[in-house]
């Protein structure tokens, strides 16, 4: 007996309003997020390779740039977790998602390609100052027993906006649309996604601060912890490997 899409839908509505209602807000507001975080995504990063080598001809140090640049933010994921200890951390997410976003709305004033590479280089630097507070923000808003599903389902509408955009934009590209415009619109998306996420529900913060530790203290500590765990330590490495891995594949894709 097949399950018809009306019943799948009832059921998800189901799901959802059985939630508490304050987890129920947060999924909504981080709903939206996703699918504009989709468009963004779908409208830009899907084309920033492509426009960088057929329509500006970058050389490839600057295509390894490109690629490298967020790496090169993460690697300062500790420190901004140092920074966000015992703050609220919605502002950390809000104001980089709204700077690094909306600098595409620039893009029209794009003339060179060492312009467009600074901004597709600037870009993620900024982002990565977000990642240690989003991650912080997700566990504070969802109770374990739902977390996983609540974000998968944002994953997937994220995706799906994106794949869906992607193919959209990329007609619209070949048809000969300037790139400029297609960036610029997805930035708007970009800071829109930054305006709903600062509506959800965060609880305020109920550890105390040890303001004492110092930076290098904090990521010493952090540090530390790959001797402590093992099983930490392992999937440290396994993500430290496909990372390079992709790093290289991405800058000579």
């Amino acid at each position: 007996m097949s399950i018809r899409p009306a019943e799948i839908w009832a059921g998800m509505r189901a799901r959802v309003r059985a939630l508490p209602k304050d987890t129920r807000k947060a999924w909504q507001w981080d709903m939206a997020t996703g699918i504009l975080a989709g468009l963004y995504q779908g409208a830009i990063w899907t084309f920033v390779m492509r426009v960088a080598r057929a329509d500006l001809r970058v050389s490839s140090e600057q295509m390894a740039w490109i690629a490298a640049a967020p790496a090169a933010g993460y690697l300062f994921a500790t420190v901004w977790a140092r920074q966000m200890e015992g703050r609220a951390k919605l502002p950390f997410v809000y104001w980089t998602w709204l700077v690094a976003r909306g600098l595409f709305l620039l893009t029209p004033l794009v003339r060179t390609r060492e312009q467009y590479v600074a901004l597709v280089c600037i870009t993620p630097l900024l982002f990565s100052v977000s990642t240690p507070a989003y991650t912080a923000i997700m566990k504070d808003i969802y109770a374990d027993r739902h977390r996983g599903r609540l974000m998968s389902a944002v994953r997937v509408a994220m995706n799906t906006v994106t794949l869906v955009t992607a193919l959209v934009v990329g007609r619209w590209m070949d048809a000969g649309l300037d790139y400029r415009w297609v960036f610029c619109a997805g930035g708007v998306f970009g800071a829109l996604s930054a305006f709903t996420f600062s509506r959800i529900p965060v609880p305020k913060p109920t550890h105390v601060h040890d303001a004492s530790i110092g930076t290098m203290a904090f990521v010493r500590d952090t540090l530390a912890i790959l001797l402590r765990n093992p099983g930490y330590r392992w999937f440290t490495a396994s993500v430290f490997i496909s990372g390079f891995g992709n790093l290289m594949a991405t800058t000579l894709y």
